[in-house]
């Protein structure tokens, strides 16, 4: 995630490269299982939420690498294309006031990206996909 896809066109040589890689990542995911790379001793939890840049118009605002040199925090990351971000919160352990602790982190690393993209007049949205995203 987070690498620029420069064409909307695609050709059956690019969908072949698309599967060896999905079939590559997908061994490499079961390679993980089957060696017990993800811990079965603790229940863990966290949140990675997607957000689109926009401008005050409402369109994408395609700034996100020049937001992310601002905030610079490894919890916040370019995501899909130059207007997405994604915000990743850190592993806790399920137990006593985990929900406390990551909405904390939300708040923490929303209050950051809102501050700095507003200082620039941009905002951060939730959406799935920006109805005013057009070709």
């Amino acid at each position: 995630m987070g690498g620029e896809i420069p064409s909307c066109r695609f050709r059956p040589e690019d969908f072949s490269r698309f599967e060896t890689r999905l079939r590559a990542e997908t061994e490499a995911l079961r390679s993980c299982f089957a060696r017990g790379a993800f811990s079965a001793e603790r229940e863990s939890i966290g949140f990675e939420l997607e957000f689109a840049l926009i401008d005050e118009g409402g369109h994408p605002a395609p700034r996100n690498q020049e937001l992310l040199a601002k905030i610079e925090d490894p919890h916040l990351v370019a995501e899909l294309s130059r207007f997405n971000l994604e915000m990743n919160s850190e592993p806790h352990d399920i137990r006593g006031k985990v929900l406390s602790i990551l909405e904390g982190e939300l708040r923490r690393l929303l209050g950051l990206a809102e501050a700095r993209a507003s200082a620039r007049r941009y905002h951060l949205l939730m959406i799935g996909t920006l109805p005013s995203l057009s070709e």
